[in-house]
């Protein structure tokens, strides 16, 4: 039976296609970047309402699980996947000179708590990143302690020394937030990314001014991390602290009816201190 000139043709083709390599074949469509692109932009805007629905409109809203949409976001834009990391740490940054820009003027950023939701957010979708390069912007959010923390911790050594430098800053809440990053470094699993003597050195450096600090909220902590290295050479530094540190606030429960809790923590630091001490003899 004699195949019609068609039906020959149409042999010949798929003959062909069989032959065709696979990667010449067409593959899936991705999604179009030109988009992402767009709101990648638009998060350099100067309102912060737009930053904001920009972020949402990126990671498709406020969800539970924003790590785990940066993750989705980065695998569907194989080929956008370092623009979208280097734009989302730039956001962070953005809004840590906004809210710094703020605090100077006395102002708030937007109504507090809708902001804050946005801004942690943004924190959250950066620490998932698990980018080196987010280091800084993760710096200047160190006040928020946690994830921010956590992460940071995970890119010691590096992060110690840039650490170390913040623990002079005019704020105090960034003061006690760096030495309290200090102080976890000091502890299981991280310590051993800190173990060489020059780390050491540099960080009971920080703590013992931390110590001499105006503000209690930093000495309470520079106090404790003197506790966690365990030096017997400040024992009579923290036992000062103990018994004479003046920061307290009313409580019918303490005696006299202040708390001294600068004085509470010292004591805790100098009971590990002493421990220690005695632990090594």
């Amino acid at each position: 039976m004699r195949m019609s000139i068609c039906e020959q043709a149409g042999c010949l083709l798929i003959a062909l296609a069989a032959l065709i390599p696979d990667a010449a074949k067409p593959q899936e469509a991705r999604p179009e970047a030109a988009p992402i692109r767009g709101v990648l932009r638009r998060l350099s805007d100067s309102t912060w309402k737009n930053r904001r629905d920009a972020f949402y409109g990126l990671i498709g809203g406020a969800q539970p699980d924003i790590g785990g949409s940066v993750k989705e976001l980065l695998q569907n834009y194989p080929d956008e996947a370092d623009s979208i990391s280097l734009a989302l740490i730039g956001l962070l940054e953005r809004e840590n000179a906004a809210l710094a820009e703020s605090a100077r003027r006395g102002e708030k950023i937007g109504r507090g708590e809708e902001y804050s939701d946005y801004y942690a957010n943004v924190i959250w979708a950066v620490t998932s990143l698990k980018d080196i390069r987010s280091m800084d912007a993760l710096i200047g959010a160190i006040a928020t302690g946690g994830m921010v923390t956590r992460t940071l911790a995970e890119f010691a050594p590096q992060s110690v020394e840039a650490v170390l430098a913040r623990t002079a800053d005019p704020d105090p809440h960034v003061r006690s937030s760096t030495l309290a990053f200090l102080c976890e470094m000091l502890s299981p699993p991280y310590d051993e990314k800190v173990g060489t003597p020059g780390f050491r050195s540099k960080i009971k450096e920080a703590f013992l001014r931390g110590v001499k600090d105006k503000e209690g909220v930093v000495r309470a902590v520079a106090v404790r991390g003197l506790g966690a290295l365990g030096d017997p050479d400040v024992i009579p530094i923290v036992a000062h602290l103990a018994e004479h540190d003046p920061d307290h606030y009313p409580s019918r429960y303490h005696p006299g009816g202040r708390r001294y809790w600068v004085r509470e923590s010292a004591t805790k630091a100098l009971e590990e201190l002493r421990a220690k001490t005695r632990k090594a003899q």
